[in-house]
């Protein structure tokens, strides 16, 4: 599985955008995917960017950390000086 400068980790909801969406939802950690992060999850490669305003690259750095921690095979490539668009 690849990810691209995704959203995985983002709460608490500190963005108008974030805000708005999951406005009204009674548990805020099933709307995160760290939060389903498993052992035997398939092979995953994360790409982030340094600069991302948009979906910060931390996101992509805290699962990387979750699924290590619990033995998933994982690689994180981060792009420093890129935004979300420029990989996206």
């Amino acid at each position: 599985a690849i990810g691209l400068c995704g959203p995985y980790d983002f709460y608490p909801f500190n963005k108008p955008r974030s805000i708005e969406a999951m406005k009204g939802v009674t548990d805020p950690q099933m709307t995160q995917p760290i939060h389903f992060a498993r052992a035997d999850a398939p092979p995953i490669l994360l790409v982030s960017a340094g600069d991302d305003v948009q979906v910060g690259a931390h996101n992509a750095f805290n699962l990387t950390a979750r699924l290590k921690a619990l033995g998933a095979p994982v690689r994180h490539i981060d792009h420093p000086g890129l935004s979300h668009e420029n990989v996206v």
